[in-house]
């Protein structure tokens, strides 16, 4: 998983404590009962994910939930749901499986378990502990979703994967941009060719590997908690996940089409299209 991604309890504990305003970790500490080592390892994971700040006031250390957007909204959630468990209900597994269903809303439990790369019965356990509280909504075909009601959560998951994701790319591409993402998938626009630490060549930036070589201005590079070597489907599918392509782009993936169409499995194509939303 995502180191930059998540929330341990102990660390919904501490931004509970810093929800009344700023405090220095010496009450912070007092406060939870912890030592002052075990809330320094929390805060510093904390600011890593862009959730916590701190300053030094004179002889004094300030702590304060930032002012990063998915910061805002967890302050939000506090003030909204702060009678919920939360250390319960947005921790560890929770929290995955809560940002599969924000960006996705209606998924099989199956779907849930894949996405999140969760066991069968982890899905099960915490479902069942979404609906006991109303968090989750549940259709005739059995796909679930999240409660209008419970939206800020559902906000919150994005905007802290985003941030995540964003980290996780400008750390080995520091000009990287965002240009698609769904969960833990994602793709970026960045100078650099090379591909690094789960990072690969996509879009119009891997047509070369099947024949098709195009003058580019920048890379795509697709990132994903799945490891795997990208197929053509895969290729084909993230071009279209760029945004509306102009005429020379249709027909440099039309080109690519042609070239790979005797090896193309249309139905793992058409699956994948379906999942991203570009079936159409």
């Amino acid at each position: 998983m995502n180191p930059t991604f998540g929330l341990s309890p102990s660390e919904i504990a501490v931004l509970r404590s810093l929800g009344e305003g700023k405090r220095t970790p010496k009450e912070v500490a007092a406060e939870l009962g912890v030592s002052p080592q075990l809330l320094s390892r929390h805060i510093r994971s904390l600011r890593e994910k862009g959730l916590v700040f701190m300053e030094r006031a004179g002889l004094r250390k300030i702590v304060w939930i930032s002012d990063t957007k998915h910061a805002s909204l967890f302050r939000r959630i506090l003030s909204d749901f702060g009678h919920m468990k939360l250390e319960r209900q947005i921790s560890a597994s929770a929290l995955e499986i809560l940002s599969c269903l924000a960006f996705s809303d209606q998924m099989k439990r199956s779907e849930i378990a894949a996405a999140a790369s969760v066991s069968p019965r982890t899905v099960q356990s915490v479902l069942q502990r979404f609906r006991e509280v109303g968090i989750l909504r549940r259709d005739a075909a059995g796909t679930f979703g999240i409660s209008d009601r419970f939206s800020p959560l559902a906000e919150f998951a994005v905007e802290f994967r985003r941030y995540s994701n964003l980290k996780t790319a400008t750390a080995l591409y520091p000009d990287a941009v965002v240009v698609w993402e769904k969960d833990r998938d994602f793709i970026i626009k960045t100078s650099n060719a090379k591909e690094l630490d789960g990072f690969r060549l996509t879009a119009f930036s891997a047509y070369h590997r099947f024949g098709v070589q195009l003058l580019l201005v920048g890379h795509y590079h697709f990132h994903s908690a799945e490891k795997r070597k990208l197929r053509a489907e895969d290729v084909l599918i993230h071009t279209l996940l760029l945004g509306p392509l102009d005429g020379r782009d249709m027909t440099a993936l039309l080109l690519l089409w042609k070239r790979t169409e005797g090896g193309i499995h249309l139905r793992r194509l058409m699956a994948k299209a379906e999942e991203y939303g570009v079936a159409d």
